[in-house]
């Protein structure tokens, strides 16, 4: 009963939208990678992504490891916290043997990505991602991860794919509503981007540039129930 039940809730949540057409994208176009990598003064782990404190997530990885070596998610949170703090020898340590005790775990292969992804390392990161849903295919963190980097390298189309799979799976994944819509936009077709702005409203109702885009998306149409409702969106907006 439970699980019908939560299947049919999830079907409830499908998002329904207009498909751009395949000859419309393309894996050939500018790059825009300005601050992916991160910058001198960065951390490869934002400190937010460990909590309060990652001293504290340090010593308590720490001696999780010293019971059991192999505990996955103690070392991945090792590797993180000191990230985080800014000890990168330490943590890039940590982090290659974490990939010698784990590296066909999709959740390692995701903070291996992730770490090449901040250190510049592009195609590694790629090469990573792939591996992690290659391992879980409905791995919706590692196909955001790639769908954003492969849009920021360029390669339009096979981004659109990825994230046309993550919403598959998570209608609701604000990272991916938020990326078809650049990609909906930069294919001028703003208008067919509605359906995930109205799902990003319904998840964050005080978005404001998420009422913005939605305004400028209803706008574009010529018929009066969308013209109302940008009017409304015009007045979240401000």
């Amino acid at each position: 009963g439970g699980t019908d039940a939560g299947s049919a809730a999830a079907a409830d949540r499908r998002l329904s939208f207009r498909p751009i057409p395949p000859d419309l994208l393309r894996n050939d176009e500018a790059t825009d990678l300005e601050g992916v990598r991160a910058a001198p003064d960065e951390r490869l782990v934002d400190p937010s992504a460990v909590g309060a404190d990652a001293e504290v997530a340090l010593r308590e990885a720490l001696v999780a490891l010293r019971r059991d070596p192999d505990d996955l998610a103690a070392s991945r949170r090792e590797v993180m916290s000191l990230l985080a703090l800014g000890r990168d020898r330490a943590g890039l340590a940590a982090l290659e043997e974490l990939e010698r005790r784990h590296g066909e775990d999709p959740s390692a292969l995701l903070l291996l990505g992730s770490v090449a992804l901040r250190r510049g390392r592009y195609d590694d990161a790629d090469a990573l991602f792939t591996r992690a849903i290659d391992r879980d295919p409905r791995h919706v963190e590692a196909l955001r991860h790639r769908g954003v980097l492969r849009r920021r390298m360029g390669r339009t189309r096979d981004a659109y794919d990825d994230l046309v799979r993550v919403l598959a799976i998570d209608p609701d994944d604000l990272g991916a509503l938020a990326e078809m819509t650049e990609i909906f936009r930069r294919a001028d077709r703003g208008e067919d981007a509605v359906p995930f702005l109205r799902r990003t409203l319904e998840n964050e109702p005080t978005n404001a540039d998420a009422w913005t885009s939605l305004s400028i998306a209803l706008g574009r149409s010529s018929s009066p129930a969308p013209i109302e409702e940008a009017i409304v969106a015009i007045e979240r907006a401000i």
